[in-house]
């Protein structure tokens, strides 16, 4: 299904300066970036601080605290103001959401402990046949033991490759809707969006400036990343769209 007109017709209004894409950024779009910021804590949205960083694979991130929003001076700054406040508020939404991203790792590591030291206490490291003694008396005999061992690490497998990049594909829309929402209601702004829209676009065109400039594994391997734990823009803005957005009547 393709995007509707209204949201294709953004696309000419995307303006940015072909020079400072491919520089750093320059002192009056830093201090343009502090007072967004600043208005934003005032207005009780975001807190913490505002830093820049010479990151070049991440243009915008928070701590892992959420006490920090990193920018790459290496990122433009949107055209719009509006594109702006979108992703600072959505950087605090990933805060709002952080201790549920954090759940799949732990639950991976607490399985793998809880393992490590069943075996050890039971002096059963390196010693296969106590293992499978215990995992006959806990399965009853259903299965094999060393079926229960192939399913677990199966199940730990699963939670690493596949819970963990489906619970941050989650977590990106969550924070998507945060802002939208904080748009809407702070800025009335009835179609956030199309201002999600816009920043893909901007995000985009520095993307493939980057990629034509740096041919590295390191950036290869960044984008990748970004694909397997990011759902797709278009999926991202048909989310704001039917979550947040006014319908036009």
């Amino acid at each position: 299904m393709a995007l509707p007109r209204r949201m294709l017709a953004f696309q000419d209004r995307l303006m940015t300066d072909s020079h400072e894409m491919a520089g750093t950024l320059s002192d009056d779009k830093k201090e343009r970036l502090r007072i967004i910021f600043e208005e934003l804590k005032d207005r009780e949205l975001l807190d913490g601080a505002l830093v820049f960083t010479n990151e070049t694979n991440n243009p915008v991130s928070i701590s892992q605290d959420g006490k920090t929003v990193w920018y790459s001076e290496a990122f433009p700054l949107p055209s719009n103001d509006m594109c702006t406040r979108f992703v600072f508020l959505h950087e605090g939404g990933h805060r709002k959401q952080r201790q549920a991203v954090k759940i799949y790792p732990i639950a991976v590591s607490v399985v793998g402990i809880a393992i490590f030291i069943w075996q050890a206490a039971s002096g059963g490291i390196g010693s296969p046949a106590m293992l499978d003694a215990k995992l006959d008396s806990i399965v009853g005999g259903i299965f094999p033991p060393c079926m229960a061992i192939v399913t677990l690490v199966l199940a730990i497998i699963v939670m690493v490759f596949l819970g963990v990049p489906v619970c941050t594909r989650l977590d990106e829309k969550r924070a998507d809707t945060f802002a939208a929402k904080c748009l809407q209601k702070e800025y009335h702004v009835d179609a956030p969006s199309l201002i999600l829209q816009q920043v893909f676009l901007h995000h985009r065109e520095w993307q493939e400036n980057r990629a034509s400039q740096n041919r590295s594994v390191l950036a290869y391997l960044s984008r990748c990343k970004r694909k397997a734990t990011h759902p797709s823009d278009k999926n991202r803005v048909r989310h704001v769209m039917r979550k947040v957005d006014r319908q036009e009547k």
